[in-house]
């Protein structure tokens, strides 16, 4: 939508879980940045990663654990918003230049007779 109203758009795809140190396979997680990369590719724009681990780590998800701990009931989405999706991401965003940031993490979908 961005691009087709004229804006210059660059497609950025962040890391939030280090797979490898949990002992995980991250073959999602890489599906995910290539399946990123190519819907980039095919727009035509430029794509970025970025990994926000560690900040994830401290910010999100030991406060989290910390909670449940409490008897607290949390939902980590809330804090990841706050700290990492419009703090850090944001940040680095316009540190790449960017006027703006936007997310496609809820995007309403419609579709034409065309498919």
């Amino acid at each position: 939508l961005l691009k087709r109203q004229g804006h210059d758009v660059v497609g950025v795809h962040m890391s939030n879980w280090d797979h490898a140190e949990e002992g995980t396979d991250g073959e999602c997680a890489e599906r995910e940045r290539e399946d990123a990369r190519r819907v980039c590719e095919r727009l035509g724009i430029g794509f970025h990663a970025v990994s926000f681990v560690r900040e994830y780590w401290s910010d999100v998800f030991e406060p989290f654990v910390a909670g449940i701990a409490r008897g607290a009931t949390l939902n980590p989405d809330v804090a990841c918003n706050r700290h990492i999706k419009f703090d850090r991401f944001t940040a680095h965003a316009l540190a790449l230049g960017a006027d703006w940031a936007a997310t496609g993490h809820y995007a309403r979908v419609a579709h034409s007779e065309a498919g």
